[in-house]
């Protein structure tokens, strides 16, 4: 049998760096390698293999390549792109990845080979995240990768965190701009926290029993301060509310008596729609609660209002609020939708401080549906601290739990 020989494409095939330093962060930051063949054999489409080697890895240090690059039909060349992927190391001296042309349905030219450095950088002490997105999407941050150990970060846009952050030295939410907290995965550690804007969670999305429980804000630092403008407000977060003429959810979600909505309850009852003869209990606990608010009833063609979220602090030291903490209660529509019920807030801390507001109120009604029950919060603080404290300025944080207000006088 003749032996089979695989056709070669007459010319060479040859290599270059044609951008031969690439960056960790910033902008153009990519290096490039580039294949070329003779111009005048561009009728075919032709498929260039590559060997890589060198002290960077694939995949870890910079994006995966496959090994292969396609020069399309009609075209002399194609490009091989090196991104960076930046991490919390500094590499000392610069890392880099050789290109080296491999056999395949062509001649291989000179050069045949080229490299690529990749210039590390030190994560910077403050991580500004910025645009709307995921905390992990690196594009959102300054240092182009999510905020590493020991950083300071500033949110400075609309940052949705999904998972357990990394220890950093501090977080700022800044005026006007939001954190907002998706899965009960979602833990914020930080030695100081200051909220100047809004921090959040998604609602909570279960329909029917056990009743779990799907997103809350949670945070472990050090300390926390929010100013006057600031809020971490889970108003509306917990369960929400049900298709019309049906029990409101969670809990301890409102009934419907004679086609009208009773309130959710939490810490305390809700209250009854036109006509009722029987009001739903509080659950959970009054020492630590851990969970959300439930919604009202939703009756006679109006939504009930949804629970109240979850705010959960855990805090080493002082937690000051000149702002507010709330966790009400959504209101329910006119005329017959009974109101949410205040959801949870639970903070422990060595002392509190400040001149804010923290609540977990009801939500109100209108028409004949039943406002909602009260919330439930509870501060855990250590009382020699606590003392020590207020030698400095006695808290005169405010504190509610009350039920929502209707403004029809038939509803008990």
């Amino acid at each position: 049998m003749l032996p089979r020989f695989r056709p070669v494409i007459a010319g060479n095939v040859t290599l270059v760096a044609t951008h031969s330093n690439a960056v960790e962060n910033g902008t153009n930051n990519t290096g490039t390698f580039t294949v070329y063949r003779p111009a005048t054999l561009t009728n075919l489409p032709l498929t260039v293999n590559y060997a890589i080697s060198g002290t960077a890895s694939n995949g870890v240090d910079y994006q995966s390549i496959s090994g292969s690059v396609i020069i399309p039909t009609g075209a002399s060349s194609n490009t091989i792109t090196i991104t960076p992927i930046m991490d919390s190391a500094f590499d000392s001296p610069n890392k880099w990845v050789m290109l080296t042309l491999a056999p395949g349905n062509y001649a291989i030219g000179s050069p045949s080979n080229d490299t690529v450095t990749i210039q590390d950088v030190a994560p910077s002490a403050t991580n500004t995240f910025t645009g709307t997105g995921l905390w992990q999407s690196a594009t959102n941050w300054s240092d182009g990768i999510a905020a590493l150990t020991g950083q300071s970060v500033i949110i400075s846009g609309s940052a949705t965190l999904a998972n357990a952050t990394a220890n950093l030295s501090s977080l700022t939410v800044m005026s006007n701009k939001t954190l907002t907290f998706s899965t009960t995965n979602a833990i914020l550690y930080a030695s100081n926290v200051t909220v100047m804007g809004t921090i959040t969670h998604n609602v909570n999305t279960a329909t029917n029993s056990p009743w779990t429980m799907d997103n809350y804000v949670h945070i472990i630092c050090s300390n926390l301060t929010v100013i006057s403008s600031g809020s971490i407000d889970v108003t509306g977060k917990g369960y929400q509310p049900p298709p019309v003429n049906t029990n409101g959810y969670g809990p301890g979600g409102g009934t419907l008596p004679f086609n009208r909505g009773n309130g959710g309850a939490y810490g305390g009852r809700g209250g009854g729609g036109q006509g009722a003869t029987t009001l739903v209990g509080g659950y959970g606990s009054a020492s630590a609660p851990l969970l959300p608010g439930s919604s009202g009833a939703s009756a006679n063609g109006y939504a009930g209002g949804a629970g109240g979220g979850l705010i959960r602090i855990e805090a080493s030291g002082l937690v000051t609020v000149n702002g507010t903490l709330k966790a009400t209660g959504g209101t329910g529509l006119e005329d017959s939708g009974g109101g949410g019920s205040g959801g949870g807030l639970y903070v422990t801390c060595a002392a509190l401080a400040g001149s804010g507001t923290i609540s977990a109120n009801g939500g109100t009604s209108s028409g004949y549906g039943g406002p909602g029950g009260g919330g439930r919060v509870a501060i855990a603080f250590d009382p020699v601290a606590q003392s020590i404290q207020n030698q400095t300025a006695i808290p005169s944080v405010s504190f509610g739990v009350n039920p929502g207000v209707c403004s029809t006088e038939d509803v008990t």
